[in-house]
């Protein structure tokens, strides 16, 4: 057999396989799994923004962190008040 035969023959063979194929469109399945894709990815994204917006405040506080005052400052009745020279008003501050 020469190659020509065989070229000959997987042609007709694709051919006959080609005249039994349906046409498919797929622009339809191809949309539904960039939405569903999109959609699972805007819900991921709105869960970790979410978990960031709770738990970093909690994860702060628990930890003593900004948030919680100053932890080594006096308490405030042992402070004494500031006092102003008498016959002087204090100005309001800008």
């Amino acid at each position: 057999m020469s190659d020509e035969v065989i070229y000959d023959l997987v042609r007709s063979t694709l051919a006959d396989v080609a005249a039994e194929a349906r046409p498919v469109d797929l622009v339809p399945t191809a949309v539904r799994r960039v939405r569903r894709r999109a959609l699972a990815l805007s819900i991921g994204a709105v869960a970790a923004a979410a978990a960031l917006l709770i738990g970093l405040p909690l994860a702060t506080v628990l930890a003593g962190g900004a948030g919680t005052g100053d932890r080594h400052s006096t308490p405030a009745a042992t402070r004494q008040p500031a006092t102003s020279p008498p016959g002087l008003v204090p100005s309001r501050p800008r």
